[in-house]
């Protein structure tokens, strides 16, 4: 059986690499389940680039995201909604999702401290996201309620047992009766691409559909579906957060999804060169905490011009391009790096952002060229030394990096930080936190 697996796992998980942390299930489970598991975890070592954690519960048919709190519905037992912290899964507090007889099945965040629920027994209704109390009085739908979105104005809602949806306004008057071109399990508006993204009710794949309901693409998902296949879906600081249902005994798995690295028809992102820290090969040394700035090429091709990528939109493992002292400008500069005679993109990034944990071994670039293609580029890379958890940036909470503070110079004086890495790897950080912080690089909250 376990060939079988390791042969359906080359076949299915190919595309896009996962890394699932240590589970503890705390109970038993069933040989099917723990098939799937055992299934799950063989794909999640290929894919190795997507993240995952165990979910609070065993049926999670909504996620929603609020700014802060991931919120994840339980679709067993007492219908609970978790309040997560997005990075960990640690569940901050919970509530039950509803006052009355209900079966909830997607959800999502409206502003105002409010969660709009669909629910299976036709009717769609407005919690509290402290304690859950029913803050609007359900209105009905024609149909059991399942996905649903919120564009800013109005809210789109899908039919658990059909592709109609309507688009209604927040009272439940309804504005529009629609077919999607595909049945969905979870879906959430993305402004970034103006649409809505969702889940497969019937496997693992991911489709981008146009606010009509016309299918725009199709994706290869995070996982290769078990019995229940991958459901709720929710962003969070553009990554896709997806639930996968095993079985009602088996605790859900949400994984953490860069969208970039899907495979799409058609592709959402061209596919590009970069180096960090060139001419360094990789896998190229990467510090772990990192306060200062990391060199970025973004190389140019016979078919791609690297000098048309907007520096305003590049993130490299979520770090942004600095600004050249207290002006507007880029400090980007266009030059030959690799030698091949074309014109390349060379960033200077704030490392204070990245967002790489230990263990980690790519990290991962997004951008837009100027007219608005998406791109995205990779590296290995190999992490030195590792941060302490009540740590960011290499320095204790509240204490931020801030250029305008300190003089103009100030990264170029830091710029150099993770080349010299290696010799510093197990030196203490507070020293240099402080000496940073009195030299007026960083500042206290």
């Amino acid at each position: 059986m376990l060939d079988n697996l390791l042969l359906a796992g080359n076949l299915d998980c190919e595309v896009n690499m996962s890394r699932v942390l240590p589970l503890n299930f705390g109970k038993c489970v069933s040989a099917n389940a723990l098939t799937l598991l055992v299934f799950m975890l063989f794909c999640n070592i290929a894919r190795g680039q997507t993240t995952s954690f165990q979910a609070p519960g065993n049926q999670i048919t909504g996620l929603a995201y609020d700014g802060t709190y991931l919120y994840a519905s339980d679709n067993e037992g007492f219908r609970t909604i978790f309040a997560l912290d997005p990075k960990f899964g640690t569940v901050i507090r919970s509530f039950s999702g509803c006052t009355f007889l209900c079966e909830p099945s997607d959800m999502v965040f409206v502003g105002g401290g409010k969660l709009f629920i669909s629910d299976l027994n036709a009717a769609a209704y407005e919690t509290d996201t402290q304690t859950g109390t029913v803050l609007f009085g359900r209105f009905n739908l024609p149909f059991r309620g399942n996905s649903i979105a919120f564009d800013g104005a109005n809210l789109y809602i899908q039919d658990f047992d059909s592709p109609l949806f309507l688009v209604t306004d927040l009272s439940g008057n309804v504005l529009q009766t629609l077919n999607a071109d595909k049945r969905t399990a979870g879906w959430v508006f993305n402004p970034a691409t103006n649409d809505l993204w969702s889940t497969d009710e019937f496997g693992s794949n991911i489709f981008e559909l146009s606010k009509a309901g016309t299918l725009v693409r199709a994706c290869a998902g995070p996982q290769a579906a078990p019995t229940q296949g991958i459901g709720a879906i929710t962003i969070v600081n553009s990554n896709f957060y997806i639930a996968q249902t095993v079985d009602p005994n088996t605790p859900s798995v949400i994984f953490v999804v860069n969208p970039y690295t899907l495979s799409c028809n058609p592709a959402l992102a061209l596919h590009v060169s970069i180096q960090i820290k060139p001419p360094a090969s990789a896998p190229v040394p990467i510090q772990l905490p990192s306060s200062g700035v990391i060199h970025v090429a973004i190389l140019s091709t016979s078919t791609f011009d690297a000098t048309t990528v907007d520096p305003g939109t590049i993130l490299l493992a979520g770090g942004k391009v600095k600004l050249v002292g207290k002006s507007n400008k880029y400090a980007c500069s266009i030059e030959d790096v690799n030698g091949d005679g074309l014109p390349d993109l060379l960033c200077h990034v704030s490392t204070a952002q990245f967002m790489i944990e230990a263990g980690q071994s790519t990290v991962t670039l997004v951008a837009q060229t100027f007219s608005g293609q998406h791109i995205f580029g990779q590296e290995a890379i190999r992490i030195l030394g590792s941060g302490h958890p009540r740590f960011r940036d290499g320095c204790p909470d509240g204490i931020r990096k801030s250029l305008a503070d300190g003089p103009d110079d100030a990264d170029d004086k830091l710029d150099n930080t993770d080349d010299k890495s290696e010799e510093r790897q197990n030196k203490p950080r507070d020293p240099l936190c402080l000496n940073l912080e009195t030299s007026g690089f960083f500042h206290v909250d």
